[in-house]
């Protein structure tokens, strides 16, 4: 298990511990992929972090920039 002490810094807040929680999940179900062709498996796994909507948070919301 990775360190998480981090997330008891004072700017993070109870939904990012929930986050890191959700995605610790995640990433346990989903991590293992063949690396023997290391570009086939970065496209792989991007796409299952997109597909299961891990890379919403990493860009703006033009509808909703707020």
């Amino acid at each position: 298990m990775p360190d998480r002490s981090f997330l008891t810094w004072p700017f993070f807040e109870n939904r990012h511990r929930a986050l890191a929680e959700r995605l610790d999940a995640w990433c346990a179900k989903n991590l293992p992929v063949a690396h023997h062709d290391v570009d086939a498996a970065c496209r792989e796994l991007v796409a299952k972090l997109g597909n299961d909507g891990w890379l919403k948070p990493t860009a703006l919301d033009v509808d909703n920039p707020g």
